[in-house]
């Protein structure tokens, strides 16, 4: 028996989503941008998983365009303004938080914008004061992850909008840039009722692989008045900013696992929260050297990430492998990465050790989460004794 603990990483294809995604894929096969009978099925199928993900969202179809991946999505949203921007400001200032996903916070080498990064309190959450003291005249964009990707935090969004919708007015009125809110949602759909125009972002990014859909598929959300510049050049898809042939098989799987998700959000989270609740009880109780990083009330309801010291890191997540629990350090989308994780510093946290991210999902058993509680404990202290 192997237990998949690494639910953030991606989750396993649900088998009602595959046999779904399957159906699609070999009836509606075509070429949605070809205008006989079978393309125009699949732009068929492509207009109504646009239409069901807005509904879904609280937004309008004509907001919602597809991408390969949460990564190409949030690079076609900031490149595409800042390119967009230049025309008006010399060199477009971007702020983004301490525990943003590498896809947002490797803008900070872009040669042709000044990229800060904001710090986050030791809980995790964003002061918004603190994020308000790092605008400039030439800022445009602010972004930060709705539900960390590592420490599972929920971030206060919807207040940053409001500030910021205020700030704006003063800030067209001196003919500044608009400062627009850019949200990596990815973490967010399972756990938490994503209403976007209640949220009130320019800018939101989801995924299909973190909803059990199969890889291949994104949603990028961008507000009505919002203007960017393609930065994809070819058949014009997906009005201009996407170009390529859309995958209809992932696109219509992402709507179908975006509609389960949203409609079992409570469901889930009560019962994936026990789960959690459980395991970090256990660890206060038994492992009280570790500490829980991040807030504890708003969180994911599926995310654990602890730091224990003394220990090695690499050497635990192998240890846990091999006694069939597959965890992580953190974010795992740094393709053959060993990179440890940076949180302990970001947290202003003087702790060092192994860091360790736990996070479950819909197929997890009491009995999974009791027999890893007891295997962690032992190897902590096994491997806590080797360095003795």
């Amino acid at each position: 028996m192997y237990v998949y603990l690494d639910h953030a990483a991606t989750t396993p294809v649900d088998p009602e989503i595959l046999q779904y995604y399957t159906l699609i894929a070999e009836q509606t096969w075509g070429n949605p941008s070809s205008v006989h009978r079978i393309g125009q099925k699949a732009r068929s199928v492509l207009e109504k998983a646009r239409m069901k993900c807005a509904s879904i969202l609280r937004v309008r179809s004509r907001e919602i365009y597809f991408t390969a991946s949460a990564t190409e999505a949030n690079n076609i949203a900031i490149q595409g303004l800042l390119l967009k921007s230049s025309k008006k400001v010399t060199r477009p200032h971007i702020l983004i938080s301490a525990l943003e996903h590498n896809s947002v916070s490797d803008f900070t080498n872009h040669p042709d914008a000044e990229v800060e990064i904001y710090p986050v309190k030791p809980s995790g959450i964003a002061d918004i004061n603190t994020i308000l003291s790092f605008v400039k005249d030439d800022t445009i964009l602010i972004s930060l992850m709705l539900v960390s990707n590592e420490i599972g935090v929920i971030q206060p969004i919807k207040e940053l909008v409001e500030k910021i919708q205020q700030i704006n007015v003063i800030r067209v009125a001196q003919k500044l840039h608009e400062i627009y809110i850019h949200s990596d949602c990815v973490q967010a759909p399972l756990y938490i009722d994503l209403d976007l125009k209640q949220l009130g972002v320019d800018f939101a990014v989801i995924s299909a692989h973190k909803l059990y859909a199969p890889k291949g598929a994104a949603v990028l959300y961008i507000k009505n008045d919002v203007k960017i510049q393609k930065t994809v050049y070819g058949g014009g898809q997906e009005k201009g900013l996407r170009s390529g042939t859309q995958d209809i098989s992932a696109i219509a799987s992402l709507a179908y696992g975006l509609d389960l998700a949203q409609k079992n959000v409570v469901k889930s989270g009560t019962e994936i929260k026990k789960f959690r609740d459980c395991i970090i009880h256990f660890v206060q109780i038994n492992i009280p050297q570790a500490c829980i990083n991040g807030d504890l009330l708003n969180r994911a309801a599926n995310n654990i990430h602890i730091t224990i010291p003394e220990v090695d890191e690499s050497s635990l997540l192998m240890a846990l492998d091999l006694k069939g629990f597959g965890v992580s350090a953190g974010s795992s989308c740094s393709s053959g990465s060993n990179k440890k994780s940076n949180i302990s510093k970001i947290l202003n946290s003087n702790i060092e050790g192994a860091d360790i991210r736990i996070t479950l999902g819909k197929n997890n058993t009491s009995e999974e989460v009791k027999l890893f509680c007891k295997t962690l404990q032992e190897l902590v202290e096994e491997l806590s004794n080797s360095k003795i």
